[in-house]
């Protein structure tokens, strides 16, 4: 493979995983993460291949600016794009762990506050029996974000 060709291949996987990743951000926007699963397949080929050729390309960066030197640049350019995907990305991520956090925690406590009795004496003047079945809550929820 040619210097240009080498480049080139790096140029045209890091914008092709760039697309594949705004549209993982496009769907997390629309609240739609079980979409993700038809996606992870290229990602994880892409990412594979963008890897292996950014591996090759650092090695021989001296040689390849020198043989290759217009796609080197717009290589510089397409890196910087996909970073500012990344970051995005990223952020989208964050907050929907966020998100989700605060909705386990909050069912969690919900639960909780049924299942404790109120606090008080009756109209007995006695403190309420704890039911057996007054137990701490465990919740666990199997869902990837």
């Amino acid at each position: 493979m040619s210097a240009t060709e080498r480049v080139s291949a790096l140029i045209e996987i890091t914008k092709r995983l760039g697309q594949v990743i705004q549209q993982e951000t496009q769907l997390l926007k629309q609240r739609r993460p079980a979409d993700l699963v038809a996606l992870q397949a290229e990602k994880t080929q892409l990412g594979a291949a963008y890897e292996e050729e950014l591996s090759i390309v650092g090695k021989n960066s001296d040689f390849l600016a020198k043989e290759a030197p217009t796609e080197m640049k717009e290589l510089q350019t397409v890196v910087s794009w996909f970073r500012k995907i990344l970051d995005e990305h990223g952020r989208v991520l964050a907050a929907a762990k966020v998100v989700t956090e605060r909705m386990v925690r909050n069912i969690s406590e919900e639960v909780a506050r049924k299942d404790r009795p109120d606090a008080g004496y009756s109209r007995y003047a006695q403190k309420p029996r704890l039911s057996r079945g007054s137990r701490p809550v465990s919740l666990a929820i199997n869902q990837v974000v």
